[in-house]
């Protein structure tokens, strides 16, 4: 769902492949719930001038160098990948279908960069 505007992409085929790199491997409903997450965050704040999360939460998370550094590499590939799409992923939804899981997201129409 798009908020404001018609898409030229669907934002749930946008996020399964950009997090692809961290749903290789998860085998529960919580670890793809989780990789979504940080796929999510790092979308979002590749969208500001300044990526790094600034709440003492996240910060404290991102103190680890190798979760630092694979948060930076989510953000390179968003830039690059996706240069021109900056609409905010707002919320997400997973549906188990069978086998196979169904995303559903929300997202907002580009602003002015923040």
């Amino acid at each position: 769902m798009v908020l404001g505007a018609s898409a030229q992409e669907k934002m749930s085929d946008v996020l399964r492949l950009f997090a692809e790199p961290l749903l290789e491997g998860v085998d529960s409903p919580e670890e793809f719930e989780k990789a979504l997450l940080i796929a999510t965050i790092a979308w979002n704040c590749s969208l500001v001038d300044d990526p790094m999360p600034q709440s003492d939460a996240l910060r404290s998370l991102f103190a680890d160098p190798e979760t630092r550094d694979m948060f930076n590499a989510l953000i390179a590939q968003k830039r690059e990948l996706y240069p021109d799409n900056e609409r905010t992923i707002l919320d997400f939804q997973i549906i188990p279908s069978g086998d196979q899981v169904q995303i559903n997201v929300i997202s907002s129409v580009p602003g002015p960069r923040l």
